[in-house]
This record gives C-alpha cells, structure tokens and sequence, in this order.
C-alpha cells in the first residue's frame, strides 16, 4: 500500500471566530492510500485548539509508511488498532488514515461507505431518516450575526456564542430568522449565568445548548441539566470514545467528530453505545475540505443532528465530493464516500 500525504492551508471565506478565538485558516492533512490503482481519501483538519500540527502528522505517518502490516489487508478494527499503537495519541492523523482505510475498502468492495459500513458488521443500529446540516454563524456583534442569520438559506442555523452578550446576540438573531436555532457555546459559560441563559434560549426557541461549560465540567453539567429544562449536546466533553460514559447523565447527546475522536472505527462504537443509553446523537466537523465532509455524510443516517458545513466556509477547496445544498447532503455517486482531490 502506498502513503500519499498532502499537506494544505485551508483559507476561511472570512475570520471565523468561537469562544476559544478566531481564525482565517485552518491547515488540513489529507491522505491518500494507494492499493491496486484504487485510490482511499481521508482528511483531518489540524484545528490549533488540540496542539497538534500537520508537520507532526506528516512525521509520524512516514515513520511506518514502509511497514509490511500496511500489505495485509487488516481487518478495521486491526488497522485503527495498529494506528493507535504507532501515532501514540496524535487523533488527526489516525482519523485521516482511518477515514482512507474504509473509503479504499468500500472501493473494493464497490460499495459507497454507508452501505460498506452496514455490510462490515460493525454497527448494529440501523440506518434512519437522513438529517439536514446546520449552517454555522460565528460570533460577531449582533447586527452582523443577524444579517448572516437572515442572508442564509439553510432551514438550521448553528450560533457560536460564549461571549458577556449571548443574551442580546440571541434575541437578534431570533428576531431577524424564522430558522431552526442551535447554539454553541464552546466553553464560554459561567455557572453563575447558566440557568439564566439556557432559559432565554428557551424563550427563543433553541433547539439544543451545546458545550456550555469546560471540558471537565461534568458535574457542574448534570446540576445544569438538572435545573433546567433543556437539551444538553457535548462536544469538548466527549472528544474521545473513552469520554462517553463521563457524559452520561451530564448531558442528553454528543457530538461526534471523526478528526476528533481517531475517525470511522471509533466513531461506530460510540454511535452504538450512545444508542444504547438513549443519548442523542449529533455529526460534526472542522473546518475541512469535501473530503472529510464527503465521509461523514456517509454517517448521517446514523444520527440525530447533524453540522457539516465545513466545506462552505473555506474559499479554496482543494477537493470535490458530496455537497451540502440548503442543508441537504448531495451525493455523487460511485463508491466509496464520493470525496477526493481535484
């Protein structure tokens, strides 16, 4: 098998800025692994929040680009195993190998990715309805979040808040859009403010409050939840599978996100045992090229939420692949997850 890595910058169409910061760009890994003149794609956009950077990445995936395990046609479970052993906590680029392991094999198999990945035996959940993604708006003053709300033409909006004015921010936004609400608030809430702010997005008609407070808020969280009537979806809570179980009770969903979590196969296990607890399920992104949007469209009809509008925000898309039109996923056909270079 042959290890093709491309490094790229990714250019935002403008400054896109959360609670943790802002940025213009965002450098991604994109992999192509190579077996028989078939050609797998994976991607992991390097988001400088985890401190992990590309370079890193391209390093330690040459290091064992030569190993004879790579020619033995391992199961996926032996290969994100033998990824996990070799890169040694670096989740970017195991998802990215992870991600153009499946679609190669998909490819052989000549299927796309979401019926290889009911034919692989496993996922035991079965496929469902598949859910339109929402449009991301970052923070900004609330005239400018509110002309954004208003100019977009997705059915969903995602807000980024996190700031000493969500109150304000939200009710412009409400006023300017009939659109389906969610919030993001990327760690940006104080405990003291909580009950108070998750009930003037009640009043607004939000959906669902994610990752309100830190990471390793969890009780602070399951007190929330508990005060107030409202869903709670994580996402720095739960970037690793083993994050899971710490999330039950604390909140009623989690957002999964392939670069986060070490990619495909970790991803189907968490799908399986949120399932299995009732919890609600949400597919996210980075800010990434079609070729990581294209993988995780192949997942949504696995999910509950969805939030994979990635691509949209970047002006020079290095690649092709399934397309998110009005929050509708749009497939291109052939096998494997439809994603790939230009």
């Amino acid at each position: 098998m042959k290890i093709n890595l491309h490094a790229i910058t990714l250019e935002n169409k403008g400054a896109f800025k959360i609670a943790h910061g802002s940025r213009t760009h965002t450098d991604t890994l994109i992999v192509g692994l190579e077996k028989d003149g078939i050609t797998g794609w994976g991607e992991a956009a390097h988001v400088p929040y985890y401190g992990i950077d590309v370079e890193r990445s391209v390093r330690e995936i040459q290091s064992f680009a030569k190993d004879s395990f790579l020619d033995q046609n391992p199961s996926h479970e032996a290969f994100n195993d033998f990824l996990v052993e070799k890169l040694k906590g670096n989740h970017f680029a195991i998802c990215a190998m992870d991600m153009a392991y499946w679609d190669l094999r998909a490819k052989q198999a000549e299927k796309t990715l979401s019926d290889y990945i009911l034919s692989s035996g496993l996922l035991k959940q079965p496929a469902g309805r598949i859910p339109f993604s929402s449009f991301t708006i970052g923070i900004g003053t609330a005239d400018e979040m509110a002309k954004k709300a208003k100019a977009t033409d997705f059915p969903i909006i995602k807000v980024k808040l996190g700031t000493a004015e969500d109150d304000k921010l939200i009710r412009a936004i409400r006023k300017a859009t009939n659109a389906t609400l969610r919030i993001d608030a990327n760690t940006g809430w104080r405990t003291s403010e909580a009950i108070y702010l998750s009930e003037v997005m009640n009043e607004n008609g939000v959906e669902f409050i994610e990752q309100p407070f830190a990471r390793d808020a969890y009780e602070e969280m399951s007190q929330l939840r508990q005060s107030v009537k409202a869903i709670f979806i994580a996402d720095e809570s739960c970037k690793f599978e083993a994050d899971l179980e710490k999330c039950i009770g604390a909140f009623d969903g989690i957002n999964i996100k392939l670069s986060k979590c070490g990619g495909i196969t970790p991803t189907l296990r968490m799908i399986d045992k949120a399932r299995n607890v009732d919890m609600k399920l949400m597919l996210g992104c980075m800010t990434e090229s079609s070729i990581g949007i294209s993988a995780l469209s192949h997942l949504l009809p696995f999910v509950d939420y969805a939030d994979l509008d990635g691509a949209l925000l970047i002006k020079n898309d290095p690649a092709v692949g399934v397309k998110i039109v009005k929050g509708e996923a749009i497939f291109r056909g052939g096998f494997g997850h439809g994603g790939g270079l230009k």
